[in-house]
């Protein structure tokens, strides 16, 4: 492979670096004392019945979003990014194993490591394709969200229905 993932990473530096920075601050920001294993803040959200799930998937979709319209990696690549934030949305919707397989599994690491690995890509050749292709994962992403929802409303209708006695 030639310098253009490293040329591609210094045209979008600020960019890449905000990335980064997020993948960090939701995945590694908090150690835990007197270990080497750390967490991020997307496990403290996920602590906060399906709002935090939500947040912490809008901000995993935000990576994905940008490594294929700014950065243009592969299809292939992309596919990989969103299967991790789809096993990471869904497993934050079982209550506090899913946060601890959260805090785990990293996906928006995963994610941005997958970007700085494939950003050579030629964004020429790929550029449209992978346009489209990027909208349809953003579809898939929104209809997860839309899934992870409709779970929490019937949970908390099921909920009140129990509590109502009726």
């Amino acid at each position: 492979m030639s310098n253009r993932p490293t040329q591609l990473i210094q045209a979008h530096g600020p960019h890449y670096k905000r990335l980064e920075r997020l993948s960090t601050l939701l995945d590694s920001s908090i150690r835990v004392p007197f270990t080497d294993f750390r967490f991020g803040l997307d496990a403290l959200l996920g602590l906060i019945p399906g709002l935090g799930d939500i947040i912490g998937l809008v901000l995993a979709v935000y990576i994905v979003f940008s490594a294929g319209l700014r950065f243009k990696v592969p299809r292939a690549t992309l596919l990989r990014m969103a299967f991790n934030v789809a096993i990471d949305a869904l497993s934050g919707t079982v209550p506090v194993l899913g946060d601890v397989f959260d805090a785990a599994y990293k996906a928006n690491r995963r994610n941005v490591d997958l970007l700085r690995e494939h950003v050579g890509v030629d964004p020429q050749q790929q550029e449209k394709e992978n346009e489209r292709f990027v909208w349809g994962v953003l579809l898939v992403l929104i209809f997860t969200l839309a899934g992870i929802l409709a779970l929490v409303v019937v949970m908390g209708w099921g909920l009140m229905k129990l509590l109502g006695g009726g």
